[in-house]
């Protein structure tokens, strides 16, 4: 969208050769091809377009002829940015952007359904970290724009860059307040879904690449990825960077990208394994952000990017928060044994896969499970009972986890509380709070045997879901009391237990606590 009503291909010869056999191939593995209208450097009159009837129908027919002729499966709308600024030179209206894209999309999906059969053509949108810009602010409610999308692809990258006075983390899991930019993949996902989108209309974006910057200074002296550093001028990134200067736009004055796609870290030997760094380069891991980054301390280049490990983090917690899907930004950027493609993949998998040893904000969806309770071999009026009676015997608790960044770079702390799914299922005066903290129970774990901690704590325990956001330095704490509570179920109760609710209903955010009174 570069002029008028209507989308230019950049590369028609390459359309015309290549769309109908990634069409036909995709169909084959049962998989979907949509044609995206717009990007970066595509949305220079989007505004104009969708605040205009006439041209509106000329957009929507020019997408309808792009399905029909190529057998896709939909259009996505890339707008860059509704009600706020994109590449420099678009057309903006920010007190009517927004309702003239609803008004649009509306007219389109009226089209599709119309000329392909209800539900049949997809309908979707690219969407900035942050809701629509209207004059107020960010929009509160867009529950309407979710009764006409399939889906929302959030672009959860570009959050930090050197466009910036401050090395960030490109795509951050989680946002440290007072440092860099207050987006992150989390916070991202609880605006849409606040302001009113479902979450399986929801699908957030992972990156496949890395920005680069150059620090003022010695950035292993630190292990704080947020220095400073050189604004408005990136380095060379990967082999593939070139000077690149928006033809649409007289604004962009053209420079180097400084991207590195993952699969070139790999590659051009930055990364050695996908955790291990090349000298001279050094690696570290952000734990607000869960993100790696890297630093040349012979050129000052810094690198924020994603690899497995945290991939692999928000692809757990997409599937905990019921999403619809994920959005990567690009398969092409990975190595040529999908890596990072590996990890994206198990969102489909029946069960979450768990994370080691990270910590996260969380928000107040519940962790629920079926399992069995420890029980002590001190403690044999617990063995008398082969099966439990949720309503008679079953304690349940909830380890909240969140972060306080009042203090320094972040202090855990643990809040109690009884899950929503269990109001009116057991009397409140049955909910003992015997368990202060997490942490009482792995750091006793630590300096005594594992029956004596549990001895020292509680009639019994049951931790039930995998122990994903616990620190570092508990892990192997935790995977072997879970070894033992494995072992100690199966000599004495049945799955009946404690069954409450499907298995696993979102294991990455919580460890879950149950506990039996005394008989």
């Amino acid at each position: 969208m570069t002029q008028g009503a209507t989308p230019i291909w950049s590369d028609d010869w390459k359309v015309s050769t290549q769309l109908p056999e990634l069409t036909k191939m995709a169909h084959e593995k049962n998989a979907k091809v949509l044609i995206s209208v717009g990007g970066w450097s595509g949305c220079l009159t989007f505004s104009t377009m969708a605040a205009n009837k006439d041209q509106r129908q000329k957009f929507i027919q020019w997408n309808i002829d792009q399905i029909s002729k190529y057998n896709t499966d939909g259009v996505d709308i890339d707008w860059e940015y509704p009600g706020r600024q994109g590449a420099g030179c678009n057309v903006v209206d920010q007190a009517n952007d927004a309702n003239n894209l609803l008004t649009l999309l509306k007219e389109l999906r009226a089209a599709l359904d119309s000329k392909f059969g209800a539900g049949k053509k997809e309908l979707s949108i690219a969407a900035h970290v942050r809701t629509f810009v209207v004059p107020s602010g960010y929009m509160t409610d867009v529950s309407e724009f979710g009764k006409v999308l399939d889906r929302i692809n959030i672009m959860a990258y570009d959050i930090n860059g050197a466009w910036n006075t401050t090395s960030g983390p490109n795509a951050p899991f989680e946002f440290q307040p007072g440092f860099g930019n207050d987006n992150s993949f989390v916070s991202s996902i609880d605006t849409w879904k606040k302001a009113g989108i479902p979450p399986e209309k929801i699908a957030s974006g992972l990156a496949f690449y890395g920005r680069s910057a150059t620090a003022k200074e010695d950035m292993t002296k630190s292990d704080s990825q947020y220095q400073p550093q050189e604004a408005g001028n990136p380095p060379h990134g990967d082999a593939l960077d070139a000077w690149w200067q928006d033809p649409y736009c007289s604004e962009d004055k053209g420079g180097l990208s400084g991207v590195w796609r993952y699969g070139n870290l790999r590659s051009e030997k930055v990364l050695s394994t996908p955790n291990t760094a090349s000298s001279p380069w050094v690696r570290k891991w952000d734990n607000v952000s869960k993100t790696p980054w890297l630093f040349n301390p012979q050129t000052k280049v810094f690198i924020s990017y994603d690899d497995p490990e945290s991939i692999k983090i928000k692809v757990d917690y997409a599937r905990c928060q019921n999403l619809g899907g994920l959005m990567v930004w690009s398969v092409d950027e990975d190595t040529d044994d999908h890596e990072l493609l590996n990890e994206v993949v198990k969102f489909k998998s029946d069960h979450p896969v768990p994370i080691a040893a990270h910590s996260a904000n969380i928000d107040d969806q519940h962790a629920m499970a079926t399992r069995s309770s420890l029980p002590q071999s001190r403690s044999p009026d617990v063995e008398r009972h082969q099966t439990i009676d949720m309503s008679q015997r079953a304690i349940v608790q909830v380890i909240r986890i969140e972060r306080d960044y009042s203090q320094g770079d972040g202090i855990t702390r643990f809040v109690t509380m009884v899950p929503e799914e269990l109001n009116d299922r057991i009397p409140s005066e049955q909910v003992v709070r015997t368990v202060e903290t997490i942490n009482n129970i792995l750091q006793q774990a630590e300096k005594l045997s594992l029956r004596t901690a549990f001895d020292n704590i509680m009639e019994c325990l049951t931790i039930y879901t995998w122990p994903l956001i616990v620190p570092s330095h508990y892990q192997q704490s935790i995977k072997r009391l879970l070894s033992f509570i494995d072992s100690e179920n199966k000599k004495v109760y049945n799955e009946r237990g404690l069954e409450i609710s499907n298995p696993v209903k979102a294991a990455f955010l919580f460890l879950e606590i149950k506990v039996f009174e005394n008989a």
